[in-house]
């Protein structure tokens, strides 16, 4: 299957080096939503191997040398605790009030407090993940890193469409911001700057399934866990 997004890059494999991303990138890891289709509260805090999944998540940015901020909505506290009782108790995690709103509310807080860090400049990569997307490990975010263009986006492909992660230059975060609504998040702006998206294929490394439903958790429960 080939990708539908018109002018973007042909999907590609390469890319194992980091001599392309210039100062240490940010791992956006969207955490805000509230489960509710899942019933179980905040997908987060969804317990995942001996832990939960935003400490997951947490762990594979890191070990993909990437500086986590995570998004929280409801749970916020117990995120912190979480992460604090394994050791990243420094991780920053920014509080979404109108997380209600969607996926794009968690991209503008997110983006916003990274902004304001000391150090934090227009050219800095922001990779966004999203939590409930347990098949993704180290292995995807270093082909992604590697692949990475300063002033393109490098995004992942799954079997050619287009999907999360995504690591982009703040300035083009900012921008996809000011154009995200609902749960659209970046993907409006993102559909309107094919031209700079370079497609990463990643299904030879994970598996892109979220968790939204219990039908969605159930197969999950039944298959292996990947945290490569």
């Amino acid at each position: 299957m080939s990708a539908t997004v018109p002018h973007a890059r042909r999907p590609t494999t390469s890319g194992s080096g980091r001599s392309a991303m210039t100062g240490r990138g940010v791992a956006l890891i969207l955490a805000a939503g509230s489960g509710h289709r899942l019933g179980l509260g905040p997908k987060a805090l969804l317990p995942w191997e001996d832990s939960v999944l935003v400490v997951r998540a947490v762990k594979v940015a890191v070990a993909a040398g990437l500086r986590p901020v995570v998004t929280a909505g409801p749970g916020r506290g117990e995120i912190e605790a979480h992460l604090a009782e394994a050791g990243l108790g420094d991780v920053a995690v920014i509080d979404v009030p109108d997380a209600e709103v969607g996926m794009s509310a968690s991209w503008r807080a997110g983006i916003a407090a990274i902004g304001r860090e000391p150090g934090t400049t227009s050219a800095t990569p922001v990779l966004v993940m999203l939590v409930d997307q347990p098949g993704i490990g180290r292995a995807v975010l270093d082909r992604l890193i590697g692949a990475f263009d300063p002033g393109r986006i490098a995004r992942a492909a799954w079997l050619g469409f287009p999907g999360h992660p995504v690591l982009l230059p703040l300035d083009h975060a900012r921008a996809a911001v000011r154009r995200a609504c609902g749960d659209e998040a970046g993907r409006a702006w993102l559909r309107g700057h094919a031209h700079l998206v370079d497609l990463v294929e990643c299904s030879d490394l994970g598996d892109a399934s979220d968790i939204d439903t219990p039908d969605d958790l159930r197969a999950w429960r039944e298959r292996e866990p990947t945290n490569r």
